[in-house]
């Protein structure tokens, strides 16, 4: 059965949802790809089909963490019209976002 865009982009999303929440739990080493697959509704071949290996997928996930740390750094660096303000606040934004239990293990263990 072949499948549309649409169809390829929810299992591509959801992937990445189901994977992130296991690399938090988990960590990277004891996160396996036949739990992800298996909570995410899909086949192991689907994972191995749009992120090539365990390692493919979790790079995904980093830059997508990453994505988002920036995005709230931006956030936080904009309260400022101040350059010095803003790299003050892009800082301290930066230490609580990262440690924050959703990404830290993500960001700076694994």
């Amino acid at each position: 059965m072949r499948r549309n865009k649409k169809d390829t982009d929810e299992t591509i999303h959801k992937l990445q949802e189901v994977a992130r929440h296991h690399f938090t739990r988990h960590g990277y080493a004891e996160s396996s790809l036949e739990e992800i697959a298996k909570d995410a509704e899909v086949t192991r071949g689907a994972v191995y089909h749009h992120f090539g290996s365990k390692k493919g997928l979790f790079r995904v996930v980093l830059e997508l963490v990453q994505r988002e740390v920036a995005q709230r750094l931006e956030e936080e660096a904009s309260l400022s019209d101040d350059l010095w303000e803003q790299l003050y606040l892009g800082c301290r934004a930066f230490v609580t976002v990262a440690t924050e239990p959703e990404n830290r293990r993500i960001m700076l263990i694994d």
